[in-house]
């Protein structure tokens, strides 16, 4: 096997060879009959149209060398990585023949769904997080594709988050989470959300004052794992009592003993 793919390499070789000793051939040919015109159109002009003729087939034959040359390189329409190779030398293929399959790692995108509710709180340009939970890893990403129509046969429009920056570790077809910002607060007082305590759609807290423990009623905002945004009800700064907090009531003596203060 080994000698039959030497033998084809050596062939192959030869065919280029013979490629490159053809445009050789013909371009010495059409300088030749380059100059000859200009020779001849000094001292006969009636033959000028002979020579351009014969200019004319130099030139074609030129291109057409030319051309078969370049036939014998393969030119990949884009740039990117080779993922796998289909061909082998020798081999004979077909038109349309995929040889070499190409990954661009520059335009890596998590294809996601969102539900018709979902669609009026995403927009393109969007910027999202990428989780790859089998590398434990975090990328920046953005939103520039959302589906005009649903997926056949559900209600859920496919969305393409991509990523920011090159993100080396990652393989096609690894699951991901992308995790998009429906809104978006900055500069606001976030407290731990087990420390807020909520019946009937009241929310409150309570602080330590003064060695015991004072009620605060609470407007909340928005909302993520483990913080949540206080609007109106607390202070920034007061002490916030985030364990045992269910068994305390307005004036109850607090004793802090080696807990977490917030």
């Amino acid at each position: 096997a080994q000698e039959m793919l030497r033998l084809e390499e050596e062939s192959l070789e030869k065919e280029i060879e013979a490629l490159e000793s053809q445009v050789r051939q013909m371009r010495t040919q059409y300088e030749s009959a380059s100059r000859q015109l200009e020779m001849e159109r000094v001292s006969q002009g009636r033959e000028t149209t002979m020579l351009e003729a014969q200019l004319q087939e130099a030139e074609i034959g030129l291109d057409a060398a030319r051309i078969a040359y370049e036939k014998t390189q393969l030119k990949a329409p884009v740039s990117g990585t080779v993922s796998s190779v289909n061909a082998r030398l020798g081999q004979e293929v077909n038109p349309g023949m995929p040889l070499v399959t190409l990954v661009d790692y520059d335009s890596l995108y998590v294809k996601a769904q969102i539900t018709e509710r979902q669609l009026e709180l995403v927009e393109e340009g969007g910027r999202v997080r990428i989780q790859v939970p089998t590398l434990g890893e975090e990328f920046p990403g953005t939103v520039r594709e959302i589906a005009l129509a649903p997926q056949e046969g559900t209600r859920s429009y496919p969305v393409k988050a991509y990523f920011d920056q090159p993100a080396d570790r990652a393989r096609i077809g690894q699951l991901a989470n992308v995790l998009i910002a429906t809104r978006e607060a900055r500069d606001v007082l976030v407290v731990p959300r087990r420390a807020v305590l909520e019946e009937d759609d009241v929310f409150r807290a309570y602080v330590v004052e003064d060695g015991v423990a004072r009620e605060r009623l609470l407007e909340l905002g928005l909302a993520r794992e483990d913080v949540v945004e206080v609007r109106e009800g607390l202070q920034e700064g007061e002490q916030l009592i985030i364990r045992g907090q269910q068994f305390m009531e307005e004036g109850t003596p607090v004793q802090v003993v080696g807990g977490e203060v917030s």
